[in-house]
This record gives C-alpha cells, structure tokens and sequence, in this order.
C-alpha cells in the first residue's frame, strides 16, 4: 500500500531509532548524540534499502540477518582499529561515506532485481 522506497524509509528510519539508546550514551557516534542518532538513521536507511531488496528477491531473512551481522563486524571490528582517528559522522561504515556507498549498491540492486522481475515475466 505505501510502495516500495516508502516503506524502505519508514523502516529505514525506525531501525535507525533502535540504536538511540545506545548513541545516546556514546556507542556509535562519540560526541556526537544527537547528530549521531540522525547519522544512523541515514545509515541504516541506506543499508536497508540493499538489505530490504534481496529480502524480498530471495523471499527470505536470513540472508538480511547474515548481512547485518556481517556489517556490524566490519563496522565496529577491523576498520576502528585500523582507522581510529576518522570522524564517526565522515569516514567509516556508518558515516557519510558508507551511506553514500551503501545507497549506490541498494539502488544498483534496486535496477537490478527490476530488470531479474522483467526477464522473468517475460
């Protein structure tokens, strides 16, 4: 009823609130908790809309379960280690630049999947 990038938004944007808590007091964003709150909603909207395309393209979860714990490994494994100096908002998984690559590759999947739906009602 609400189409498809609606709803990617609306959960997009609830999946980003369910870290809140956790912004709140310093997890993801140090020093930044309520641009952090924001910054995650855009991160996981993004995420999501990758996430949200091969759920419904493989008619299954898991996958998006696997996807997500394999992001939060990267995200807050290796990569702040290797790179500990970088502004949460900027650099890294969950700043600007993983939502800007995060929302490339959704929307790749996004063409993707419609033209995997055309050739199969061909």
């Amino acid at each position: 009823p609400l189409g498809k990038f609606k709803a990617y938004l609306i959960s997009g944007v609830l999946w980003g609130l369910w870290h809140a808590p956790l912004i709140l007091i310093g997890f993801n964003y140090p020093g930044y908790p309520v641009l952090g709150i924001v910054a995650m909603a855009g991160m996981t909207t993004a995420l999501g809309v990758y996430i949200n395309e091969l759920t419904l393209r493989n008619r299954s979860s898991i996958l998006a379960g696997w996807i997500h714990g394999a992001f939060n490994g990267q995200a807050y494994g290796i990569w702040r280690l290797l790179f500990p100096d970088v502004n949460p908002l900027l650099g890294g998984m969950t700043g600007l630049v993983g939502m800007a690559v995060w929302l490339v590759v959704g929307l790749w999947q996004v063409r993707r999947s419609a033209l995997y739906q055309g050739a199969k009602d061909e």
